[in-house]
């Protein structure tokens, strides 16, 4: 995760325990994206206010065009 950014908002402790969950894995590789959404965990961490802040400073295009460049 070299994008600016990237790192930082991955270390957050509910990024963490989200990715760390099994459950929410299990939705998402189930691809039950409803589900997901709906889920008490999820909802929590879109409601967290330092979250939400440093996800609208993330500029996630740019991110994407730099991961598929990077590849190429």
């Amino acid at each position: 995760m070299s994008f600016p950014g990237a790192h930082e908002l991955s270390e957050h402790p509910k990024i963490i325990a989200l990715r760390n969950d099994q459950d929410i894995s299990q939705m998402l590789g189930q691809r039950r994206l409803l589900e997901l959404i709906q889920d008490p965990r999820i909802i929590d961490a879109a409601n967290d206010p330092d979250l939400r802040a440093r996800l609208k400073k993330f500029d996630l295009n740019a991110a994407l065009t730099y991961a598929t460049q990077k590849q190429q």
